[in-house]
């Protein structure tokens, strides 16, 4: 058993940093070691705070155990969980959605200045043509209503990079730059979780009027809306990687996703904008 053990001030920080990453340190070790480790069992410190930040870890738990059969929970906290699960359950969730046009200029070799080459030069992923794709969708996730108040996992500053829409495929990128953080799985992993959700209208648009037309919003809404998705493919688009992410990695990913409508990819690219 590979048991796992987070500090309180661990499950309210950014969920892709070495302490934090749960999912990733338990797949990179899973990956390498799975005829040794029969099970992951994770416990954490009680949290004080039961809001943003605590939900999108209970919520990433709660994903695990549904994803992976050899992954639990300590005992100890299986009623946090059962009653997050409750909440989650019956809760009516609202997303947020682009209300303005990405900013003309970005800070030059950032994640933003990539975000925005790779979308000019026309290619996110080798040999892939997309119906539509755009970048930074929002997906804050609230309770209700939109407020600063409702805000469930948290207060709506959670975006996708890039995205795009291919047939019934729904494809999500997480881009990083000159950033070798093994949390790129976590990160990725939660965005997908989320996307399922919003296919299953557990995440659901709440919209009066005209749809907005910005960031291309507009086609990812009739897209959603009209139960179009069958499959959500996540992409690692990076320049560099942390070393315990490599083929066998996404091999065995992929193979716990063998009966769900996931999957997920890597995709180096050169800071000349290539795609290697």
């Amino acid at each position: 058993v590979l048991f796992i053990a987070l500090k309180a001030k661990d499950i309210c920080e950014n969920m892709q940093t070495n302490n934090s990453a749960f999912e990733s340190w338990m797949l990179c070790i899973k990956t390498q070691l799975d005829k040794e480790i029969d099970r992951v069992m994770l416990n954490w410190e009680s949290c004080e705070t039961k809001e943003g930040h605590y939900n999108r870890f209970m919520y990433r738990v709660m994903k695990s155990c549904d994803y992976f059969e050899w992954f639990s929970v300590d005992k100890s906290k299986e009623k946090e969980l059962a009653a997050f699960k409750i909440l989650f359950e019956t809760s009516h969730f609202i997303l947020n959605y682009p209300e303005s046009n990405a900013k003309e200029t970005v800070v030059d070799k950032s994640e933003a200045y990539f975000e925005r080459k790779l979308l000019d030069s026309g290619s996110l992923y080798k040999n892939v043509e997309f119906d539509c794709k755009d970048q930074q969708l929002p997906v804050g996730v609230f309770i209700e209503k939109k407020s600063k108040d409702s805000a469930f996992l948290t207060r709506g500053h959670s975006a996708i990079d890039l995205w795009g829409i291919k047939g019934d495929e729904f494809w999500i990128f997480e881009l990083k730059y000159k950033n070798k953080m093994v949390g790129l799985v976590t990160e990725l992993l939660f965005y997908m979780w989320l996307c399922e959700d919003m296919v299953k209208h557990k995440f659901r648009y709440d919209i009066n009027g005209k749809v907005p037309s910005i960031r291309s919003f507009d086609k990812l809404y009739v897209f959603i809306k009209g139960d179009k998705a069958r499959k959500i493919i996540g992409v690692m688009l990076y320049d560099e990687v942390h070393p315990l992410i490599d083929e066998n990695l996404i091999d065995f990913l992929n193979l716990q996703f063998r009966n769900k409508p996931l999957e997920i990819k890597a995709q180096r690219y050169s800071t000349e904008i290539t795609l290697l």
